[in-house]
């Protein structure tokens, strides 16, 4: 399956006269999404640190792909990243390299020029031909450009950096610059912030501080635009009950959820479960124990398998509140500064993972040994103080 590749600017490849960088057409064998001249060549800016290519002193490169693949979390702690190294070369065409699921909301998003789709193929067990045209497509992306900032640094990103030294070796090409790719493994005990502003300050970049994301919303369509601005009108939380499905061990309870449901329904908050498709049953169930345990069902709005990631953005923007497992729903809630309160257990840390927020205090954690020893009092005090908190200071 070949790579993706769109630009906010119209295509950079496959261009008529086949001068894209001074390489043949054959060099590029992307899927474009929208055609339309190819902008002029940019323009390189001084800069001072590990950007720097060999021999170009007191210049930055001016074409970066940036890898970062990962599920919503990853991606949404990486906006940081994303904005300081833009803010660090504003006059860099970047490119993301992403998966598929987190392409069409990353095109929004003011940091890059390009994003590049990037389907993660399995490595082993596939026939040859298939290996050797995903190997075909990635190092004719990387070709495009003259550095590659690792932001996943996984084993899968690390065999594509041999991949692309064997192919350029073999044609007797200049190595393509990876800076900082083999120095940051030792920080693996550090919050994903604290590596993060690492791996920027190897790259000689400075970190921003966190801003909320709102072009996420551009995308949000009718009805769905319209409905959760109808549930604005009144004081909603949201409740995020889900999670991964291979790690069932980051759950709370159902039943401790519907607990907690039932308790902001009699206390007159509009309660919202947000959840994928395959977490409909999930929700239904919650919802089904919350009624039995006394709530009314006009103040419980299942919205299962209704939100992409825009009209979840929004939806967590217009809450109250926020609580749930750690997920990525959690860390978009705190991205957007809502007070969002998260539940961590034995399979994830939240020394490493804890979402944050631009607003310290907008997100908390709540963390115990075993889902089950987590009593739904505790949750819902918890929260409440933080509602309460939230509140006065503002």
């Amino acid at each position: 399956m070949p790579l993706a590749m769109w630009c906010r600017h119209g295509p950079q490849l496959g261009c008529s006269t086949g001068a894209c960088l001074n390489q043949p057409r054959s060099l590029w064998p992307m899927t474009l999404q929208q055609a339309s001249p190819l902008p002029p060549r940019l323009t390189e800016r001084p800069l001072a640190g590990a950007l720097l290519q060999p021999g170009q002193t007191g210049r930055v490169p001016q074409r970066i792909l940036v890898i970062r693949h990962g599920a919503l979390g990853d991606i949404v702690q990486a906006f940081g990243f994303f904005a300081a190294l833009r803010g660090a070369c504003p006059q860099a065409w970047i490119t993301l390299l992403t998966e598929p699921a987190f392409a069409p909301s990353m095109r929004l998003a003011p940091w890059f020029d390009a994003v590049a789709e990037d389907r993660r193929l399995p490595l082993w067990g596939i026939p040859p031909w298939r290996l050797w045209r995903q190997a075909r497509h990635l190092t004719g992306l990387f070709n495009q450009h003259c550095l590659v900032v690792d932001a996943q640094q996984s084993g899968r990103t690390r065999l594509y950096r041999r991949l692309d030294g064997f192919w350029r070796q073999a044609r007797g090409l200049k190595a393509l610059e990876w800076p900082c790719a083999e120095r940051l493994h030792h920080h693996g005990r550090l919050h994903t912030s604290e590596r993060q502003k690492s791996h920027l300050r190897c790259l000689g970049v400075l970190p921003v501080a966190p801003t909320q994301p709102l072009w996420l919303f551009q995308s949000v369509a009718e009805p769905m635009r319209s409905f959760i601005h109808a549930l604005a009108k009144r004081p909603f939380v949201v409740l995020v009950p889900g999670g991964s499905a291979g790690r069932l061990g980051k759950r709370w309870p159902a039943g401790c959820f519907a607990h907690v449901t039932a308790q902001l329904a009699q206390a007159g908050w509009h309660v919202a479960l947000a959840g994928t498709d395959q977490e409909r049953t999930l929700v239904r169930a919650i919802t089904t124990q919350a009624i039995k345990r006394g709530a009314s069902p006009k103040y419980l709005v299942d919205c299962s398998g209704r939100t992409d990631l825009a009209a979840l953005a929004l939806l967590l923007h217009k809450a109250h509140g926020v609580v749930g497992n750690d997920t990525g729903t959690m860390h978009l809630g705190a991205a957007l500064d809502v007070p969002s309160l998260t539940l961590f257990f034995a399979e994830s840390d939240p020394r490493r993972t804890a979402p944050l927020a631009p607003t310290p205090g907008h997100s908390r954690v709540l963390s115990s040994r075993q889902a089950a020893q987590l009593a739904p009092e505790t949750v819902l005090a918890a929260f409440k103080a933080l509602l309460a908190e939230v509140a006065r200071t503002h």
